[in-house]
This record gives C-alpha cells, structure tokens and sequence, in this order.
C-alpha cells in the first residue's frame, strides 16, 4: 500500500511539472529580465551592489520559478556578472545528474551544438520545462569556460528513498546525502506544510514524510556539489524551495559562506520570507490557470497507477 501511495504521489509532482511547463512556457519564452531587487526590508537594490555582496561568498545560490523564463535570464546574468567581478565559480544545476557530466564538458569544450544540446542532455526525459528558457545559463557558462555540474538525483534513487526510507540508504550514501543532518523545528514544519499545499490538498501531513525525505536528499546532494568546488566557489540554479535558509541546501553550507536570492512572481517583497533570504529578484505575476482542476482530474481517473510511480 505505501508503494502504491508514494507511486501516485511522486507520478502527481510529475505532473505538475508538465502542467506549468504546457501552459506557460510560450507566454514565458518572450519574458524579459525586467524585474526589481529589493532588499529583505523591502528598499531597492541595484544589481551592482547585489554583485558586491555576492561575490563576497563562496557559495551563490539562485531560486527560479522553473517555468519563468525572466527568472532563468536573471540567472544568467548573474553568473556573467561573478565572472566580471574576476569570480569563476561552478555553475551547478538542480535539473541534472552526474551522469550528464560528460555532456556538459563537451558543450563547455565547444564539442556539442547548440542545436543539440537539450536532446544530448535528455532534458525533456526529466520532465523539466523548455530548454529554450535555460538556455541563456548555458550560454554564460560556455562564454566564460566555467564548469557546469548536475547536482540532481536520478529517478530510481529517488523512487527507492521514498518507499523504502532512511534507515535502508546505506551509511556511506546517506553521509554523502547529509541526511545525518536532521531538519527539525520551524524549517521542518514550513517544508511539511509547502508540501501539503503545493500537492492540491492531495497531500496530507501523515504522507508527506516520504517527500521530505526525498527533499532532504535532493538538497544534501546539492550542498554535496557545492562544497566540492573548493575555492572556486559555486553558484548553485534550483527552485526556490531549495534555496532557502529554513530548510534547503544553505543550512547544509558552511556558516556565513552563502548568498541566496530569492525569485518570487509577485508586485509585492515578500515579508515573510525575510530571515529566508538576502534579496529578491520580483518579476511581474504570470497567469499559469489552475494546475490543481487539471490534476485532480487525472489522479481521479488514473484507477490503474502502478507501483512505479510512472503515473505520468
């Protein structure tokens, strides 16, 4: 029974995923980078003294939208701007593994085309919006020589933490997942309670503990990366939800080693996020519809999910 609840679980946030990327991804592709910087206070920030307090750190960790393509064009940015402040840091991506290591050598060596090299990547076998949106990241960091790195977990990986649980990960790996760093307290309960509502209600507390798991790896693994960049430092490309202080990768960062930046959709500074995050790249709101009336429809009808997962 646990396998099959986490199968539709995991099969819905798949799901989810090819929804926002269906429907917003031609409106996005036309966005530009017309966003403001403000501070966690709210007052503005100029994009020069946001480089200022950036370069300063080792570690430079940038949320997104995955499916805003001003945000993914910020992102870019920034990695032109670290290197024009004589930074090269490690570009690592949430939306790739280890495996795509080879690839992603070859496109900095200028071995692989343009052309090819969302097929070469395998991109939309991840289940990640239009490639077109990421590819200004790529560019800056083929223009400039940097290392890209895949810091994401692989399918299977993730399918086997999530229905087998912690205590089966084999020390040496959860070492390496840094999941011997329990997340407790008020980031524990904000992770909980985003998973509950970014799952349509789906989703109750009691079933959520498969997915926090499946977080902490994800974001043990991208801690994991970063750290190993050494003293080239690193600029980490991943979901806002992984970028924060309370419960994501910063946490599992050498203290004051950091500079995270927030991307929110929103003509508001989010005030509630302030202790979460150093600045914040706003952009003008998308309409994306209602995700959750399309998946409900789906999961409803979907009596024949396997255990897999592969509802999608």
């Amino acid at each position: 029974m646990r396998k099959r609840l986490f199968g539709l679980l995991l099969g819905l946030a798949t799901l989810l995923s090819f929804f926002a990327s269906a429907t917003a991804a031609e409106q996005d592709r036309q966005a530009s980078d017309t966003g403001q910087l403000v501070t966690p206070l709210g007052d503005v920030l100029g994009f020069d003294a946001l480089l200022d307090q950036a370069a300063s750190k080792s570690f430079v960790l940038v949320g997104e939208i995955h499916t805003a393509a001003s945000h993914h064009v910020f992102q870019a940015r920034l990695i032109e701007g670290l290197v024009a402040r004589d930074r090269r840091p490690v570009v690592i991506l949430e939306m790739l593994s280890p495996a795509a290591q080879p690839v992603l050598d070859r496109w900095i060596g200028g071995e692989v085309e343009p052309a090819d090299l969302d097929m070469a990547l395998k991109w939309a076998e991840r289940g990640w919006p239009d490639f077109e949106i990421y590819r200004p990241i790529f560019e800056a960091a083929r223009r400039h020589g940097l290392t890209m790195r895949g810091a994401g977990l692989e399918r299977s990986e993730i399918m086997a933490i999530g229905r087998s649980g912690e205590d089966t990960i084999d020390p040496a790996r959860r070492q390496q997942l840094m999941l011997d760093r329990k997340l407790t307290g008020p980031g524990l309960e904000t992770l909980q309670a985003t998973i509950v509502e970014s799952h349509c209600g789906m989703v109750d507390k009691a079933s959520a503990g498969p997915m926090i798991l499946i977080q902490r790896a994800r974001d043990g693994a991208m801690a994991r990366e970063m750290i190993r960049a050494g003293s080239s430092g690193a600029v980490l490309i991943a979901g806002d939800g992984h970028v924060r202080r309370d419960h994501g990768v910063p946490r599992l960062l050498p203290a004051g080693s950091s500079y995270v930046i927030g991307q929110f959709e929103t003509e508001e500074s989010p005030s509630a996020e302030r202790e979460i995050f150093d600045a914040f790249h706003l952009t003008e709101p998308v309409d994306r519809g209602d995700p959750c009336e399309d998946i409900r429809s789906r999961i409803e009808g979907d009596s024949d999910a396997t255990e897999d997962g592969d509802a999608g």
